[in-house]
């Protein structure tokens, strides 16, 4: 792990989901936390033996919460090998990185590709990324051509098996020698993997690095949100509020004394034909990854830069334009519904008004100049049509109260009350008699309950009390 700072980088950079490590390196006496990614899980396989050589895999973090993975027992001598199990509900594949040293006896090599023909028929999707160091293969594979023992080996295990090798550009460069190939990836399907890049290498290694898509098909565990509701069954209030004698409202002095008997009663019901349930609601989105997730916000960051450069443009074209109209309907635009402020003036010697009040005074000034005083005589009678309609006597009917409740519009929040706009829709036939003896009461009386007199009407109504 000499070149640690630039992989990190580049893992910081690229995010990865797996990250498949050849010639690590490492030993024993190097904890995992020395060379941590960030949010991943490191699997190794030190060598043991000699120093140098090892392999180690990275998975980020969150995938984890969404796979088991197990580590395979696989025994090939010489050869530096990692091979993990990664399954969820429906899908699994197994994952292996291979270092095979230069020079490895024809033994060790035959081990391998037996070890490797016996993963290939047990599971059914097997990734195998490595470095081979057979330099003499050339991709893709010419079979005209004499090979050597070891690399025989190879060329009969793809031919055995249903392995395919995707590498076919030189994976290693050095200076004053000839490029070769060997860096492999094999996979058991060619749906498995998709868009094989060959980057540049990481610091100063002459390995390229390699990077392509893995396609698995899998259902990712959804994330369950649960919350309380409050659930309300309105048959129930609506039955026990029609066996309810409401006289017993008339009975009170006062409106307001009314409205709380009537409203304890009401509120009583209420809570006992109402249940907290416990509601599990399911907030994954399959389609919305982290990948998407970044590319909206980078969309909707671009849009309000967009929309600030296009408002200055705009504004910097108005202010060069020759037609001020443009200008000042644009100004009236921006100012609309906002507070605006008195205007500056000048009084009769030219000097600007300092303050609000002497802007004041100096309009007092110059009306009082042009007021005209009206003569002190008896005003003419005007004979008109008489007034005919008064509203001496006002009375709420069942009928109209019921219309109203009916009317309402559910989804409201409650008012100082806290009845619910649901309630009294719902339940409008029960409690339109009632309501309408509390309304007539308010009138006769000339007094409003204290819930009545807080709660704010809509801006459109006026509401005039004398």
């Amino acid at each position: 792990m000499a070149k640690y700072n630039d992989l990190l980088a580049f893992v910081t950079y690229g995010k990865p989901s797996f990250l498949i490590v050849t010639e690590t390196w490492l030993s024993s006496s190097i904890p995992d936390h020395l060379f941590s990614m960030g949010d991943y899980t490191i699997f190794r396989a030190d060598r043991t033996r000699t120093r140098g050589g090892g392999v180690c895999i990275f998975i980020a973090n969150h995938l984890l919460s969404e796979l088991h993975v197990a580590q395979l027992s696989f025994d090939t001598g010489n050869i530096d090998s990692l091979v993990l199990r990664i399954s969820c509900k429906n899908f699994s594949f197994v994952l292996s990185c291979v270092y095979r040293p230069p020079g490895t006896d024809l033994t060790s090599d035959h081990n391998l590709f037996l070890k490797l023909s016996d993963l290939v028929e047990a599971y059914e999707n097997v990734f195998v990324f490595g470095d081979f160091n057979m330099p003499d293969l050339k991709w893709p594979l010419n079979p005209k051509l004499k090979w050597s023992q070891s690399n025989q080996l190879l060329v009969d295990f793809l031919m055995s098996t249903r392995m395919l090798q995707l590498v076919d550009q030189p994976t290693r460069i050095r200076r004053n020698q000839q490029p070769s190939t060997l860096d492999l990836v094999m996979i058991s399907d060619a749906n498995l993997l998709a868009n094989l890049e060959y980057l540049d290498p990481i610091g100063k290694s002459d390995h390229v690095l390699i990077k392509a898509d893995m396609q698995m098909c899998f259902t990712p565990r959804k994330r369950t949100i649960t919350f309380s509701r409050l659930v309300t069954n309105y048959e129930d209030i609506n039955t026990r509020l029609s066996n309810i004698d409401w006289s017993f409202i008339s009975t009170h002095t006062d409106v307001s004394s009314s409205w709380d008997a009537f409203k304890l009663r009401l509120q009583e019901i209420i809570d006992s034909c109402s249940s907290r349930v416990t509601v599990k609601k399911s907030s994954t989105k399959p389609w919305i990854d982290g990948k998407i997730l970044k590319l909206i916000n980078k969309k909707r960051s671009l849009w309000r830069a967009y929309k600030r450069t296009t408002k200055e443009n705009y504004e910097k074209q108005l202010v060069a334009d020759a037609n001020p109209k443009r200008f000042y309907k644009y100004v009236r635009s921006a100012i609309k519904g906002s507070f605006v402020q008195m205007p500056l003036i000048k009084d009769g010697n030219g000097q600007i008004a300092s303050s609000q009040r002497a802007a004041a005074d100096i309009f007092a000034s110059s009306f009082s100049k042009i007021f005209v005083k009206e003569p002190h005589i008896t005003m003419p009678v005007i004979n008109g049509p008489a007034k005919s309609e008064s509203l001496d006597f006002v009375h709420f009917t069942k009928d109209s109260v019921l219309n109203k409740l009916r009317s309402l519009k559910e989804g409201k929040s409650p008012g100082p009350d806290g009845l619910s706009v649901s309630v009294l829709k719902k339940c409008a036939n029960s409690l339109a008699g009632p309501l309408s003896v509390l309304f007539n009461q308010s009138i006769d009386t000339g007094i409003l309950p204290l819930d009545w007199k807080t709660a704010l009407p809509r801006q459109h109504d006026v509401v005039f009390f004398t």
